[in-house]
């Protein structure tokens, strides 16, 4: 009797560990270029979702601005995208004007491109390309896209995974750790920087927590 008490609390403990599984957060975005995008895809069916929010300026990360929503980054398979953000527009420092880069579907729009080009040329820059389609794929980078768990190691005491994080033109790793406790590290921030010859590079930052869940709505921290 003692014995099969025992193993059904260990069974009903591995059973709790396994609900209470948070999943990474990402707890802020920090854009230092200027260039502002736009949160294409979130791969979260819960309402805790990006994409599922009713105000499209949530969605948006501006150039020299931060987005602090915090949100989760969910895992359907190791090889595709947890989240997508799309370079929306390029910010004119010199002119303090906006020019758009997106179509009203937000695809890539070449005629808005090229005019985005031309200003961001007259602004001094040093770097050329041969037209504006280069620009965009060896300068702005194209989408940034985050893969969650691009490789997994399992053990014993821990299981860690890797995050991956790229554009175009710059690719970037970190180790999560899914250990609980002060050995977890679940919690992310994305970092947007761009170089004046090397274009916009986008980097994951990993700091200590056992990641979250979605509770009414809300990103909630275990």
């Amino acid at each position: 009797m003692i014995i099969r008490n025992r193993f059904s609390y260990i069974v009903a403990f591995i059973a709790v560990s396994c609900i209470i599984q948070g999943a990474p957060i990402v707890q802020k975005v920090t854009n230092k270029s200027e260039i502002g995008f736009v949160v294409l895809f979130h791969n979260d069916a819960s309402p805790c979702s990006l994409v599922s929010k009713t105000n499209n300026k949530e969605n948006i990360i501006d150039a020299f601005g931060s987005f602090s929503n915090e949100f989760l980054l969910v895992r359907e398979d190791s090889k595709k995208p947890s989240l997508i953000l799309r370079p929306k527009y390029y910010f004119d420092t010199k002119t303090e004007k906006k020019f758009e880069l997106l179509d009203e579907h937000k695809n890539f729009d070449m005629e808005k491109i090229e005019a985005a080009y031309t200003a961001w040329k007259l602004n001094g820059k040093k770097r050329v390309f041969q037209n504006a389609q280069a620009w965009l794929a060896r300068w702005v980078g194209k989408d940034i896209v985050v893969v969650p768990d691009s490789t997994e190691i399992f053990g014993y005491l821990n299981h860690k995974t890797r995050a991956r994080i790229s554009n175009s033109i710059k690719e970037h790793g970190q180790w999560l750790s899914h250990a609980k406790g002060v050995f977890a590290h679940l919690i992310l921030e994305i970092e947007v920087t761009q170089h004046d010859r090397k274009g916009i590079r986008p980097v994951i930052r990993v700091s200590s927590g056992e990641g979250g869940i979605c509770l009414n709505g809300a990103v909630d921290r275990i």
